[in-house]
């Protein structure tokens, strides 16, 4: 399978543990860092994803900058979102 990583922020009220190390999640789906805290109440982190659709997500969110129509946190296109294995098992 083909993948593009995506690099997210996190935040939370709470701190975050990692996922990453030796004896916790593959890197090869998805992994975690540990988040910093800023105040009390307010950590913020990082998380790694690994997906097919990530590229195109991309694509997408770059056309809408430039057209003046992108909006953080929302989909810019839901064209190319599905995944290759969904299209296999309908075959």
């Amino acid at each position: 399978m083909d993948a593009t990583g995506k690099i997210s922020m996190t935040r939370s009220e709470t701190p975050i543990e990692s996922t990453i190390g030796k004896k916790k999640s593959s890197l090869l789906n998805w992994g975690m860092a540990q988040s910093v805290k800023i105040t009390d109440n307010l950590h913020f982190g990082a998380t790694l994803w690994w997906n097919e659709f990530h590229f195109s997500q991309f694509g997408f969110d770059l056309i809408a900058m430039m057209q003046g129509a992108y909006e953080v946190g929302r989909l810019s296109s839901f064209h190319g979102m599905g995944s290759s294995q969904w299209e296999q098992k309908q075959t």
